[in-house]
């Protein structure tokens, strides 16, 4: 994921670099619910910055988000 958050700043969110293409995030999913789970846990995201000094954010911070989200149209998983 890449975003300009000001006309000088350029903030990108991966894995073990900012090219790498490898972030990831740990998710479960309840067949129940039909709720995919992301994680708070497990994830390898960083923040790699340039140009964002104001921010209270550095290059090289682990990123992290969660939340569930309805899978629609529902789906059963049966096994891993």
């Amino acid at each position: 994921m890449t975003g300009r958050v000001t006309d000088t700043c350029l903030a990108v969110i991966d894995g073990t670099s900012p090219i790498a293409d490898n972030g990831k995030v740990m998710v479960t999913y309840t067949n129940s619910t039909d709720q995919l789970t992301v994680l708070n846990s497990g994830s390898n995201l960083h923040f790699y910055m340039s140009g964002c000094s104001a921010l209270h954010i550095h290059s090289g911070d682990h990123a992290a988000f969660s939340g569930s989200y309805p899978v629609i149209p529902a789906q059963t998983i049966t096994s891993p």
